[in-house]
């Protein structure tokens, strides 16, 4: 699954090598069960509080942001 991560991140020409362990972090946070299911928005303060220093950096939203889709697609298939 990395490498098909890493490949669509740098398509945007980001450097996974670089950016991956806030990707890394935001993915997980976004499956956490205080954040499942709200947007980055609406839990950027709690983010603040669990992740200092690395909640408002780009890598980190992006993986947040593909930590949901991640989860949508999952409760696609279930259905």
């Amino acid at each position: 699954m990395r490498n098909v991560e890493k490949e669509e991140y740098e398509l945007n020409d980001r450097n996974f090598d670089e950016d991956e362990r806030y990707f890394r972090c935001g993915f997980g946070a976004a499956l956490h069960s205080e954040n499942r299911d709200k947007s980055y928005e609406a839990c950027h303060a709690r983010l603040g509080e669990r992740h200092p220093g690395m909640h408002h950096r780009e890598p980190f939203r992006r993986g947040y942001e593909r930590g949901r889709a991640y989860l949508e697609a999952i409760k696609a298939r279930r259905n």
